[in-house]
Formats: C-alpha cells, structure tokens, sequence
C-alpha cells in the first residue's frame, strides 16, 4: 500500500497480492506432493482454497439497501462535479465522534493510513466489490478481519463549530473490478 498512488491502484495490488499468495500456495502443494509430503502438501492446498473462498456475498442489485455507514448528511453525491472533476464516491458530514459502520459483510483488506485520505479501511465485500471508508479517527479493526455488515470499523473525529478547523468527513467509494460504482444503490440515507 505505501507504494500505491492512488485508491485504484491500492485496490489493484490488494488482488495482485491475493491471486499471487493463492499461486504460491498452489505452487507449494506440488512441490511437497513430489516430496511426498502429503500433511504439507493438504496445508498448501487449505490455505488455497480459503483464498479462494469469496471474502463475503457480494451486493445485489434490488436488494434491500444496507445502512449507510454513518450518520449524517451527504456533502458531495457520486457524480457531482467539484474542483477536482466528478466525484468517485460520496463524502458524509457526520457528527463529532459518530460511529461508522460497515456497509456490507465481508473481509478488511486493509486497515491504516493512506496518503492525504487519513485513516481508512478497504473492506471486501465479494463478488469483486469492495468499500472504501476513509476519514475515520479510529479504527477499531484490522486487516484480515471478518465483519458482519453494520458492525462498528471505527469513529470520526472530535470537532465543535468553533474550532475554527474544516468540519471532518467521510468518504465513502464503492469499487466494482476496477470501476467506481454509486454506492447510493447499496445504501440507505443516513439517519
């Protein structure tokens, strides 16, 4: 992740890195299967076939819409033409300290900082989909970590009106493959 340039790129090397340990562990089942180590050779192949086990179901099309991550209200929709062009996802403004959630059951590919974005999460949700949080104050999970969707990833930042500082948000990108996707259509309006 340090070397990745941009979200995308980040995203991409998460599944190079993913399908390369799966090849690896491929590779080291045939390699002690001509040792004739059949328990090295049955590890290998476990550990395989978990990588290949989706990290979590995917999201449908018409299906009830999960709870958007966090409360409060959407600055900026998907599509919406900024400084910077149209926006890649949707930013949130929520309120001091809130709790964010996670949009979807599945696996954390990453958890930590990452360029100007702060602290944000990667979660693989399956079927090649995948949510971008970033923003956040805390995270409270790591990488590796399975999730059930609507369970808590961490919390925003502490701020007053006052401050005299830009009020703190949430970004949200929904990846599909290498597309960015609406994550309106999988979520809710937040409360």
């Amino acid at each position: 992740m340090a070397r990745a340039a941009t979200l995308g790129d980040a995203v991409t090397r998460i599944e190079a890195a993913e399908q390369a340990a799966q090849a690896r562990f491929e590779q080291q089942a045939e390699t002690a299967e001509a040792a004739r180590q059949p328990e090295a050779a049955q590890q290998a192949r476990d550990s395989a076939a978990s990588l290949a086990v989706p990290a979590g179901p995917g999201l449908q099309q018409g299906a009830a819409p999960g709870n958007a991550p966090v409360a409060g209200r959407i600055v900026q929709a998907f599509g919406s033409h900024g400084d910077a062009g149209a926006a890649s996802g949707v930013t949130y403004a929520p309120p001091s300290l809130a709790t964010v959630t996670a949009p979807c059951a599945g696996r954390i590919d990453f958890a930590g900082s990452f360029r100007s974005y702060g602290r944000m999460l990667i979660l693989d949700c399956g079927r090649d989909y995948r949510f971008v949080l970033a923003g956040l104050d805390r995270l409270d999970v790591t990488g590796g970590q399975n999730l059930a969707r609507g369970a808590a990833v961490g919390r925003m930042p502490a701020w007053s009106d006052g401050s005299g500082m830009g009020r703190p948000s949430l970004y949200v990108q929904l990846r599909h493959g290498d597309a960015t996707i609406d994550p309106g259509r999988f979520l809710q309006q937040p409360r």
